[in-house]
């Protein structure tokens, strides 16, 4: 018998992504259609994205400590405002936004746009939705670096999605006349979000919501069209006329329209006065029944059945319905939403966002987390809060909490966030109140730590809340450094104004006492182009990076720089030297080039990326000594391998200086040997400890007086008067004399340890930006942190391919450029 019965029924063998491809753009586009037309499934859909997102699912930071947890929900909340890349709502309107996509085509992308530093965001991320269409169905296939496409989605050998490839313009959007229906575009995966309820395992594609319910609510729609047609129609005919013998009219010729019919009417309160022979035979339009109501109740039942959605909230219907069957009824339904909610929300779409927002604050320098690189689940923690739930009956509800509470069984934190709150900061709303209070006399039966029917004094009420106000709002303070030194803190570098040029001296270990290369660029960024600089170099050598960056801005000057070497320019120092448009060497003095070295704590992979770092750094230096020289690199590169020293005379034949001088008495007291060729004459000369002097040279208008012996006095130019407005001299920085030799040199693996936490910090941003071939440029200039987030944030914005015009990138146009310029713009520094 069920054989016979079920004879018609062979449906086929599909998969459903199958399914998907072949039927989605149809079913699409009347899902679409039916939810604009159609008064039910507008209703449904709005209470669909209405329930399961409501005024937002909001996160609630699990970061132990209190003072930056507080730090990531306010710059959070900060950034819920600018979330939309159309500016049009938050990041909570765009929720309810992909929610509604949902119902309406089952599924929605939300591709992430990274934005550059200069657009003022508050963190540099927005969020662009793209509609299902966006994402041909038909787009099947093999890809051109082998992957399989599938639907428009790219899938890598082990099945893994790398990209997705997206329509430029809507195809349905016939205002674009532009569009290129055929034409799209690759979207890595990483910036693309894609949301939707799976319902088999492996589907690829989402679904309509309303797709069980289409068909039937579009008969209805037929339905309850055709029984409008029908009354209109029987209320237009209020009766018929018949002629039993057609006679003619004794008052002369009927009434008639163009086509010749007669013409007869009436009206309410009349009687139509009829010719002899006429008869009138009103008509009986077929009623639909008293079944209609009941018909009507059934077909939506089933309706509401197929989209999970409870009868009332479809219909708005609740002449049926009482308090148990309403509660029984939402109670089964928003476990359902809850299904939604957390398992499709809060996971393909929140948690997501939450990392790259976090992840591009970090990067931006809107957030400090030390070891976020490192460990990022550590600060990625997080709970997502849906929408309260409102009851039939909310104090029977509240009372059943209270209970719980007291009992035991859930937590007051638990409680509140069933509410759709954060519990901190309903504690501090609370305090916050209380405190107000207090302060203005006021007595409330809700002050915390009241309880019903009990008075408490204003001393009781005060103190459980304005300690927590206190202590949340109280943040530990920690020292601000200045962008320059500050005048009388110790550095390894002076520069001075002097006879229309500048005076730099650099006479300690580059980047020693916690000062980095950032002042030192600022202040020589102050020298008026075109000006004369004499560099003065009595230094052991130091941090590489900043060494780089101090060469590349002295060759970037206009004006002429002579390099003076007092004594010792050793390893990056002797770099910088490379940057002077004449260098001189004393007799006794000593250059020095060698391989740049550095340490590093960590895994293989740090370790393998640090070696990387330093062959880049190297080749760099070799290209610099090398163009100076005149010799090949190659030769450069073994003489710097070999830890190479040079005397005056050496460096000149070398081709590194291209002058000699007096001899002079080498002043500082630095650890030579560290060193593994240094120089035994060298050696002794440091250890003898001589009082600092320098030789001046012959011929440049830009020196100090020369003291006795041919020496200058190293601090004579500080008695020099300021510059005035106007002249060659103003706006170099004056208040920083020569410093005086230390007796103590500094701990050199303090200094290096500075110098490879700078590069570590650099790489990590560049991994975190997803461009970690990056660094080496970025080492290379000695950037500062500052400017390394802002060359990424650039690339990273800049670096997209362009879908649907109305979203460009805010501020200049979104034309692609060539990474290579922007970090050159980027770093461009004055002077």
């Amino acid at each position: 018998m069920a054989r016979r019965r079920l004879r018609g029924w062979n449906p086929p063998l599909e998969n459903i992504n199958a399914l998907v491809a072949s039927g989605g753009p149809r079913l699409l586009a009347r899902a679409r259609e039916l939810v604009v037309t159609n008064g039910y499934a507008a209703n449904a859909c709005e209470a669909f994205a209405a329930n399961l997102v409501g005024d937002g699912i909001k996160p609630s930071s699990l970061i132990e400590d209190a003072a930056l947890r507080d730090r990531v929900q306010r710059l959070w909340l900060a950034w819920t405002d600018e979330a939309d890349a159309d500016g049009l709502t938050d990041f909570y309107g765009l929720q309810a936004m992909v929610a509604r996509e949902m119902f309406v085509a089952g599924e929605c992308f939300v591709r992430l746009r990274p934005r550059r530093a200069e657009d003022e965001l508050t963190v540099p991320l927005q969020m662009q939705l793209l509609q299902s269409e966006m994402l041909p169905f038909e787009k099947t296939g093999t890809a051109a670096n082998g992957n399989r496409l599938r639907c428009g989605i790219e899938f890598d050998a082990i099945g893994r999605r790398v990209a997705y490839h997206f329509r430029r313009r809507h195809p349905g959007d016939s205002t674009d006349q532009g569009a290129v229906i055929p034409e799209t575009v690759r979207v890595p995966a990483g910036d693309v979000l894609h949301i939707y309820r799976p319902i088999d395992a492996g589907q690829i594609r989402g679904l309509p919501h309303v797709a069980p319910a289409m068909v039937r609510l579009f008969l209805l729609d037929q339905y309850d069209d055709a029984e409008l047609d029908r009354k209109k129609t029987a209320a237009m005919f209020a009766g018929f006329i018949t002629k039993t013998a057609p006679e003619e009219p004794l008052m002369g010729e009927a009434e008639a329209d163009l086509d010749g019919a007669t013409i007869a009417s009436l009206e309410p309160g009349t009687m139509q006065v009829l010719l002899p022979g006429e008869d009138v035979k009103f008509s009986s339009p077929a009623d639909v029944g008293g079944g209609y109501e009941a018909f009507q109740y059934r077909t939506l039942l089933a309706v509401s059945a197929s989209l999970g959605l409870p009868y009332h909230l479809v219909t708005g219907d609740v002449r049926q319905a009482n308090y148990s069957s309403l509660r029984a009824e939402l109670v089964e339904f928003r476990r359902r939403v809850q299904q939604l909610q957390h398992g499709v929300l809060a996971h393909q779409l929140c948690r997501p966002i939450w990392a790259r927002w976090m992840e591009t604050a970090v990067l931006a320098g809107a957030l400090d987390l030390p070891g976020y690189a490192a460990a990022p689940g550590r600060f990625r923690a997080v709970q997502w809060i849906p929408p309260r739930w409102d009851w039939v009956d909310p104090l029977k509800d509240i009372q059943a909490q209270v209970l719980a509470m007291e009992a035991g069984i859930t937590s007051r934190r638990k409680v509140v966030e069933a509410t759709g709150y954060d519990v901190e900061e309903v504690d501090r709303e609370n305090a916050a109140d209380a405190a107000r209070a207090t302060a203005l006399g006021l007595r409330y039966r809700t002050s915390p730590g009241e309880t019903q029917g009990a008075r408490a004094t204003p001393a009781t009420r005060a103190s459980p809340v304005m300690a927590p106000a206190t202590t949340r709002t109280t943040a530990p303070t920690r020292p601000v450094r200045p962008p320059n030194r500050s005048d009388d803190m110790a550095s390894w570098y002076a520069i001075r104004a002097r006879d229309g040029g500048a005076e730099v001296a650099i006479h300690d270990e580059i980047g020693a006492q916690g000062v980095s290369a950032k002042g030192f660029l600022a202040e020589l960024g102050a020298i008026p182009d075109g000006a004369p600089i004499l560099v003065r170099i009595n230094s052991p050598g130091g941090s590489v990076f900043d060494a780089v960056a101090i060469h590349n801005a002295l060759k970037r000057h206009a004006g002429t720089v002579t390099v003076w070497i007092d004594g010792i320019a050793a390893s990056a120092a002797s770099y910088v030297a490379m940057a002077g448009d004449e260098i001189v060497m004393p007799e006794n003095a000593f250059l020095m080039i060698h391989d740049p070295a550095g340490l590093v704590m960590g895994t293989a992979a740090d370790m393998r990326a640090m070696a990387e770092t330093l062959d880049k750094i190297a080749a760099t230096m070799v290209r610099g000594y090398a163009a100076r020289a005149g010799r090949p690199e190659d030769e450069i590169a073994a003489l710097m391998a070999a830890e190479t020293w040079f005397d005056a005379g050496e460096a000149l034949a070398a081709g590194l200086a291209t002058r000699i001088a007096e001899p002079v008495r080498i002043a500082a007291r630095f650890d030579i040997a560290r060193f593994r060729n240094a120089p035994p004459a060298l050696v002794e000369a440091v250890a003898a400890g001589a009082d600092p002097v320098e030789t001046v040279p012959d011929g440049n208008g830009s020196e100090g007086p020369a003291a006795e012996g041919g020496a200058v006095d190293e601090d004579a130019g500080a008695a020099d008067p300021a510059p005035q407005p106007g002249s060659a001299g103003a706006g170099v920085s004056e208040g920083n004399s020569l410093p005086a030799t230390n007796d103590a040199a500094p701990d050199a693996d303090v200094i290096r340890a500075e110098a490879m936490a700078h590069a570590r910090a650099v790489v990590d941003l560049c991994c975190l930006a997803g461009l970690p071939q990056m660094a080496s440029r970025f080492l290379a200039e000695g950037a500062s942190l500052e400017e390394v987030r802002a060359a990424l944030l650039a690339a990273r914005a800049e670096a997209e391919p362009e879908i649907a015009p109305h979203h460009p990138q805010p501020g200049r146009s979104s034309a692609a450029r060539p990474w290579g310029e922007i970090v050159a713009r980027t770093f461009k520094l004055k002077g």
